[in-house]
C-alpha cells in the first residue's frame, strides 16, 4: 500500500523491521534524535520525546527546533513524535507543553497548516489553536475486534490549493 500509493509514511511507533525493510518510499519515524525532511511545500519534523518532554530528552532540540520553524517557508508542518505533550504519557513540564504548544499555534497564526503525530490510545484528532493535535492509536492484539477497526492509517492528499486527511482502513 504504501509503496504503490504514497510518496512517503510517517509511524508514531517502532516498526518492524520486516515492514521496514520492504517499504521503498521515504519513511519519519518517532524515535532516538531530531530530524527534519523537506519535500514540496511540506516540512517534517522529527522530535523525541521518549523521556517525557524534549528538554528532559535533549535540550538541544529545542533552539534547533526554533530556528527551523523560525527560518521555514513551508505551508504544511508535520511533527511527529512517540508521545503526546499532555495527558497520560505525556510531558512532565507542564511549562514546556505550554511552550511548544504556544511554538506550533504560532505557526499556525502565520498560516501553515500544522499537524502533530504522537502515539496514543486510539485514533483522535483534536484541534487546539488551530493545531490538529494526531493521535495515531496503538495496535493491540485484541483478537476479538475486526481487524478493519483495528488496522487503520491516516491518508493526507496535499494540492495547491489544500491539505486534506481522512482516517481510513487498512482493508478498505
Amino acid at each position: 500500500l504504501i509503496n504503490k500509493n504514497f510518496d512517503l509514511s510517517l509511524f508514531t511507533g517502532k516498526v518492524d523491521s520486516k515492514l521496514g525493510s520492504n517499504i521503498k518510499k521515504q519513511m519519519v519515524f518517532a524515535g532516538p534524535g531530531h530530524n527534519s525532511v523537506e519535500w514540496g511545500d511540506n516540512l517534517v519534523i522529527q522530535l523525541d520525546n521518549s523521556k517525557d518532554g524534549i528538554r528532559q530528552t535533549d535540550f538541544d532540540q529545542w533552539p534547533w527546533l526554533q530556528n527551523l520553524i523560525g527560518t521555514t517557508n513551508k505551508k504544511n508542518i508535520f511533527v511527529v513524535m512517540s508521545k503526546p505533550i499532555f495527558g497520560e504519557g505525556g510531558f512532565t513540564d507542564k511549562l514546556e507543553a505550554n511552550l511548544l504548544m504556544d511554538t506550533l499555534a504560532g505557526l499556525s497564526e502565520r498560516g501553515k497548516n500544522v499537524f502533530v503525530f504522537y502515539e496514543g490510545e486510539n485514533i483522535s484528532v483534536d484541534i487546539t489553536d488551530g493545531v490538529r493535535y494526531i493521535s495515531t492509536g496503538v495496535y493491540n492484539c485484541d483478537i476479538s475486534k475486526n481487524p478493519q477497526e483495528i488496522f487503520k492509517y491516516i491518508e493526507f492528499n496535499i494540492n495547491d490549493k489544500e491539505t486534506t486527511y481522512q482516517i481510513k482502513s487498512l482493508f478498505e
